[in-house]
């Protein structure tokens, strides 16, 4: 396995001389949103008024979380990647323009330049650069270089002032490129991984936060100016004011406010972690949310808390304000929210699954961009918070028939295996006789491949027959599927969805409606798990230690060790884990117990699963919310006496552990309960890891 990434890596490296050039005049494109949190400020306010009121105007499925925070170009495509290995370019009604594959999970946010150019980071540790390029009847992503750097990134790129494009790596390392992907200063080396999006004043000068807890200013040159430091590590993107004035977050529970110098102006603190970007107001308002369920504003000049909202769970999106001051933000809870400028609530929509990490782009005509855990990136609209006055019509005017579309499919629903084909017959209906032309769309999960016969309409009365042909690629993961297809006729559009069934995994006692289907079907393809010898899973039967250990190393792509000895007195030499138990002492994931043993037929607890979890990913040890755990059959809250009281709370900050999670975490008398005591199953161990596999 390692052998073939070397080799594909290396592909990469040698063919980036062979790729075309991009233009050096590349600078931030003028669009609504061109990068993450819409400028290099990273201000998180939006120059467009958002709605009032909502409505789901259209939704693209990818069918993997989205926790990138899509970009807008300047012709009105919209930028955004999942959390498979795509990145998606959408046209403004929602269909697909393109989409690139790479080799890891998109959970960066583009940005995008005058010329169109898309740069954006990938957990394969590659940042790209891609462009649009006319094929055929359409457009393909064509890759203009990738930047290859030493660990998996998932912080948004910079495009500065001058076209310089800076690039903050998970290698602890901040990197200058110019637009043709040449070095334009050294890079600067901070303490630990960076995952926050640098910010830039109009100086030029960056800033940007480190997992090693500080919050760093470089000049453009990459030099240092200054580094303030806080007790936990700083996912969060710093935000600038007007005066050069700094606001972040911290795993510590705080937000702050440091001047351009690197003073503290003051600091606020939260009861959770805050791992979010703050949106800076142009009327002096800093809006943080907070894992403590809570969204906060508070005065910029002095940290004074205006007010708070309380959601339903902990909240790590990045609040977006509109230009009248609304705030927009979702939850863990499954819900969007819009409030006033006061903190009270105009709307929620309860959505099929939660948002986490990302941030909503609200664009002209009161049109809400936001990605969510369903694998959807969905566009709302609705009322105008202003309404438009009405125009008084002309005595002679004749009304224009308003004409609407509907969009049938027969079947609306298949079964059938990768490898096959599928038709759908669809007929399209007008309200009444119009003469109507235009496009097919579909969206689906990426790799499906779908054509219309023919691929246009030219309505004469008021029905038009066509037919979609889709085609399911040899080895399509198993799941059931949804694709829609619309009729486009200028602002008119009509849609339906048609369900696909695939099946693959064929363990009798593990069904697709099964709560860790999925996860367990990414594993085993990934051969990281695998069935018993008479073809069951045996999915609530718990996991041993040595069973587990093996799990980490191979979800690590992390080879067992070749050595005669043990370093324990109850495992020997030829025992089947002794090599995967070895290799993971000396990584440093697993220890024994004080008499030398180390029970590999012991029942490994959430506990041993969690801390073993977090000590493979290095993440910063935090506390957690607040939550309780069953001991001796009776509810206790967690403390720090607890001994993986802080891998809790970097389980929970990392999205290991969720609020709620079916299964994992559970909602008792309205507090969350983990059984961090009881043996951990097949099925929850897969569904954990399965989260966390690079």
């Amino acid at each position: 396995m390692k052998a073939k990434w070397i080799f594909v890596l290396l592909a990469i490296v040698l063919l980036i001389p062979l790729l075309p050039a991009v233009p050096s005049d590349a600078q931030l494109a003028s669009s609504p949103s061109p990068m993450y949190r819409f400028n290099a400020a990273h201000s998180g306010q939006s120059a467009y008024p958002g709605p009032v009121s909502v409505e789901v105007l259209w939704s693209f499925s990818t069918y993997y979380r989205i926790r990138s925070t899509p970009a807008i170009g300047q012709d009105g495509t919209i930028y955004f990647g999942d959390g498979y290995q795509f990145l998606h370019a959408l046209t403004p009604t929602g269909g697909e323009k393109w989409n690139y594959f790479a080799l890891g999970i998109m959970d960066s946010s583009p940005a995008v330049s005058t010329t169109g150019t898309v740069y954006v980071g990938c957990a394969d540790s590659n940042f790209y650069a891609l462009r649009s390029k006319p094929k055929g009847s359409g457009f393909v992503g064509e890759m203009q270089w990738a930047f290859l750097c030493g660990y998996p990134n998932f912080a948004s790129p910079l495009i500065g002032s001058d076209g310089t494009v800076y690039l903050a790596s998970g290698d602890w390392k901040l990197y200058a490129r110019t637009p043709e992907n040449k070095q334009k200063a050294l890079p600067f080396s901070a303490g630990g991984s960076i995952l926050s999006s640098p910010a830039q004043d109009s100086s030029g000068n960056l800033y940007f936060g480190c997992e090693d807890g500080y919050l760093y200013s470089v000049t453009p040159s990459l030099t240092l100016r200054w580094k303030y430091q806080t007790m936990g590590g700083i996912e969060s993107s710093p935000a600038l004011d007007g005066q050069g004035n700094v606001y972040f977050g911290s795993k510590d529970f705080f937000c702050y406010s440091l001047d351009s110098s690197g003073n503290l102006r003051w600091k606020f603190e939260t009861g959770g972690p805050v791992l979010s970007s703050p949106a800076v107001t142009a009327d002096g308002r800093a809006i943080f949310s907070s894992l403590d369920f809570s969204v906060y504003a508070l005065e910029t000049g002095s940290g004074k808390k205006l007010w708070s909202f309380a959601a339903k769970s902990p909240v790590d999106t990045s609040p977006t304000v509109d230009s009248l001051g609304h705030v927009f933000f979702g939850g863990q809870d499954k819900y969007f929210y819009c409030l006033n400028s006061g903190g009270e609530q105009i709307w929620s929509r309860l959505f099929p699954n939660g948002f986490s990490r990302n941030s909503a782009v609200i664009g002209p005509d009161y049109r809400l961009y936001v990605g969510c855990d369903d694998g959807k990136l969905y566009c709302l609209t609705g009322q105008a918070p202003v309404p438009s006055p009405t125009p008084t019509p002309t005595p002679t005017a004749t009304a224009t028939p308003s004409i609407t579309l509907s969009l049938m499919s027969n079947p609306s629903e298949v079964s059938l295996a990768s490898g096959r084909q599928a038709t759908f017959n669809l007929n399209l209906h007008a309200s009444e006789t119009a003469s109507l032309q235009g496009l097919w769309e579909f969206s689906g999960p990426p790799g499906l491949q779908g054509i219309f016969l023919p691929p246009t309409f030219l309505m004469s009365g008021t029905d038009f027959q066509s037919n979609f042909q889709l085609s399911i690629p040899a080895g399509f993961p198993a799941g059931r599927y949804a694709v829609e297809l619309r009729a486009v006729s200028g602002s008119i559009i009509a849609r339906t969805t048609v369900s696909i069934l695939i099946q693959t995994l064929s363990f009798p006692d593990v069904s697709m409606e099964y709560w860790a289907f999925s996860s367990i079907d990414s594993l085993v393809g990934l051969g990281i798990v695998r069935g018993y010898p008479d073809g069951t899973f045996k999915p609530e039967n718990p996991v041993t230690r040595a069973e587990f250990t093996k799990m980490m190393l191979l979800t690590l792509n992390l080879q067992p060790a070749q050595t005669g000895k043990s370093s324990f007195s109850d495992l020997a030499t030829n025992h089947w884990a002794q090599g995967y138990v070895e290799a993971a002492v000396a990584y440093g994931l697993v220890q024994g117990y004080p008499d030398g043993t180390f029970r590999p037929e012991g029942k490994v607890t959430m506990a041993e699963t969690i801390t073993l979890i977090v000590r493979a990913n290095r993440w910063a040890l935090v506390a957690p919310p607040q939550v309780y755990t069953k001991d001796m059959g009776l509810l206790r809250p967690l403390g720090p006496t607890d001994w993986y009281y802080l891998y809790a709370g970097a389980a929970f900050a990392n999205q290991a552990l969720r609020i709620p999670d079916l299964n994992l975490v559970q909602v008792i008398n309205g507090t969350p309960t983990v059984p961090f005591n009881d043996p951990t199953t097949r099925a929850q161990v897969s569904v954990l890891l399965a989260r966390t596999v690079p």
